[in-house]
Order: structure tokens, then sequence, then C-alpha cells
């Protein structure tokens, strides 16, 4: 499974603005590269993580916790 970053990199730098204002992160990089590396240090924050999973509908939290016992992975 590819990491956070490699997920991200063919992405360009409007759509990674994008991600990151979905998860209220703001990139000050003018570069792709840049960018990536602000947001993956971002989004792998254990206290912005937590906010996010607070923030879910019962339906999405039930549907990750299903996701987490099937391994990461369901058909």
């Amino acid at each position: 499974m590819p990491k956070l970053a490699q997920s991200l990199h063919p992405h360009d730098l409007g759509h990674l603005r994008i991600i990151a204002e979905l998860w209220g992160v703001e990139l000050g990089s003018p570069n792709v590269e840049g960018a990536l590396e602000e947001i993956t240090a971002s989004l792998l924050k254990p206290s912005l993580l937590a906010e996010m999973i607070d923030s879910l509908s019962l339906e999405a939290d039930s549907a990750i916790t299903a996701l987490v016992f099937s391994g990461g992975r369901i058909a």
C-alpha cells in the first residue's frame, strides 16, 4: 500500500491546496514538493486525525471502524 506522500504525489498544487483546506491545514509552499511535505506532516499528526475522527457522522465512523477491523480493505 502506498504511503500518504506517494498517494498525493501525482496531484498538482491546486489539488493539494484543496485537500489541505478540507482538513483545515494552511499550506505556505509555492511548489508541489514543499506542499507535499507540509500536508503529509500535518495530516499525520495524531491530534488532527483525532479531531477529524471526532467530527465524523455516525455512519462515517462506522465505515472507518469496519475498514480498520477488516485490515484496511473492504471489497
